[in-house]
């Protein structure tokens, strides 16, 4: 958790030079299980914030997400690289308390990615974390 707040606080507060200086080590090949952490954790902090806004989901509750483009027009989720589509999957499992789906999709969107893919999937998870946080007046 220190890290994710640290990141977080950095992101709040620091230059973008240091912004990117974190994500560029946080992206390093002997950093992946860090990097893996830290989406995890940011996934689960939105999906707390989820809850915590929508209350919390009965046994059948389910998940959707609108998915656009840079553009805003709808997009399938097919259309999204995998890395990103894994990282979609991993929230909406996490969502719904898929744990075993929430650690196969992180395992898919960071096990073969790039260094680019990897922080572009840090970034998506770290965007909806401060996202949804900022929207509910409880955090």
């Amino acid at each position: 958790m220190a890290t994710v707040c640290a990141l977080i606080d950095e992101i709040d507060h620091g230059s973008d030079e240091s912004v990117a200086a974190t994500v560029d080590r946080l992206t390093a090949p002997e950093h992946a299980a860090l990097l893996r952490a830290v989406v995890d954790e940011l996934l689960q902090l939105s999906a707390a914030a989820v809850h915590a806004i929508a209350g919390e989901p009965g046994p059948d509750a389910t998940y959707m997400l609108d998915l656009c483009d840079a553009e805003g027009v709808p997009t399938d989720i097919d259309r999204v690289d995998p890395p990103q589509r894994a990282v979609i999957r991993a929230l909406l499992a996490r969502l719904a308390g898929h744990e075993d789906d929430v650690a196969a999709q992180l395992d898919m969107a960071l096990a073969t990615a790039d260094r680019k893919d990897a922080a572009d999937v840090l970034s998506t998870a770290l965007v909806w974390a401060m996202d949804t946080l900022s929207r509910n007046d409880s955090w």
